[in-house]
């Protein structure tokens, strides 16, 4: 039972991660498709389109302060 739970999660984490590239690469085009095969390391705030993703609303993702 437990591999099958494990399986079906792993099945839906990658759904979710194939959805969430497309809506960025129809969004945001050729930046995002350099999204595939980096790192784990390399993305999130260290990323410049993940990062202005994920920056708070109230401040500015270019703003170096």
């Amino acid at each position: 039972i437990d591999k099958g739970i494990l399986a079906a999660r792993l099945d839906d984490k990658r759904a979710i991660q194939d959805k969430i590239f497309s809506w960025l690469a129809a969004t945001f085009g050729d930046i995002a498709l350099e999204l595939e095969g980096l790192d784990k390391k390399d993305l999130g705030f260290n990323h410049p389109l993940t990062g202005s993703l994920l920056c708070p609303v109230n401040l500015e993702w270019d703003d170096q302060q």
